[in-house]
């Protein structure tokens, strides 16, 4: 009989009872219960998951684009526009008033002696990869090829470097928000995560806007008959609780 957490629904193993205490920690959650209470409500409680199951598909982003390739599923997505003119914008700018300090003659800095050039030229390095980084945004769309047996991300059409992970043994997909702040300024990002059977948690991808890693994660359960419950940090959808 399966056995699923009280506190989030996921599966719960025979395996993971500790011998000391009789208790099971779940390895989503990380609530600890009585596998002895567990075995006797499990024929009382509706299944959490199939309650889960019940809600409203998310929709489809507008940026994103869903097509089957033979047994394969291919989902593409646009990279942020906005985000790109913001660091084109940025990079020319930064370009340019850096730029402007190889224009001063030395016997007009302080001291008379003009800053290095390699000084100037990390400055200008970094201006240049801000607005390659923003070209790329631009004009980039990641693809996601999913079968049963792995994913493979690409970005197109300019080169970008992409991996292949493993999908076999893939327990649950995840979202997850990272915030970042530095003096008064905030950043937020997205990243899709795997949890396998082990109890390992990898990275997918990283960068994603919320809707698009959602309705990912959404569509790869989907297609690998994952039922979804939910996972310690995850970025909530549709308006259910965080954990």
């Amino acid at each position: 009989m399966p056995m699923f957490c009280p506190m989030c629904g996921g599966p719960a193993r025979f395996v993971d009872i500790q011998p000391d205490t009789q208790s099971i920690r779940c390895r989503f959650c990380s609530a600890e219960y009585s596998a002895a209470q567990l075995l006797n409500e499990q024929g009382q409680r509706e299944d959490p998951r199939e309650r889960r199951h019940r809600e409203i598909r998310l929709p489809q982003p507008k940026s994103v684009k869903v097509r089957e390739d033979s047994l394969d599923l291919l989902i593409t997505h646009k990279w942020s526009v906005s985000n790109a003119i913001f660091a084109i914008f940025f990079g020319l700018v930064w370009i340019g008033f850096t730029s402007l300090f190889l224009l001063i003659p030395a016997n007009e800095w302080e001291g008379g002696e003009a800053p290095p050039f390699w000084f100037i030229a990390l400055f200008l390095f970094i201006g240049a990869v801000v607005l390659t980084t923003g070209i790329y945004m631009l004009f980039n769309s990641t693809t996601y090829r999913i079968n049963r047996q792995r994913l493979v991300i690409t970005h197109h059409p300019l080169p970008w470097p992409g991996k292949t992970l493993d999908l076999d043994g893939v327990e649950q997909l995840y979202v997850k928000q990272h915030i970042s702040r530095s003096n008064n300024n905030t950043s937020v990002t997205y990243s899709l995560n795997k949890v396998t059977r082990d109890g390992r948690h990898t990275q997918i991808q990283s960068g994603l806007q919320p809707e698009v890693a959602l309705y990912i994660e959404q569509e790869i359960e989907r297609l690998l008959r994952i039922k979804d419950v939910p996972v310690r940090g995850e970025y909530g959808k549709g308006g259910w609780a965080e954990f």
